[in-house]
């Protein structure tokens, strides 16, 4: 299992319809040294709803990228 990346969350929140905002080289403040970048998303459902379906979107992203 890898990390997921902002171009995945940020597709993922795209199919999922999600009003999302990308951050591309800047740092959470927990990894302040890792300038990875980070997605906001407007609150529509609970934090933990929507993390899940983001990482399930994630999913089906990396599996149709390993399938072609």
């Amino acid at each position: 299992m890898q990390t997921p990346r902002l171009d995945e969350m940020s597709e993922a929140a795209k199919r999922l319809n999600l009003d999302a905002e990308t951050n591309p080289g800047k740092s959470r403040p927990r990894f302040w040294w890792e300038k990875n970048g980070y997605l906001i998303v407007a609150k529509k459902k609970s934090k933990s709803e929507v993390l899940r379906n983001v990482a399930t979107e994630i999913r089906r992203i990396r599996a149709a990228r390993t399938s072609e």
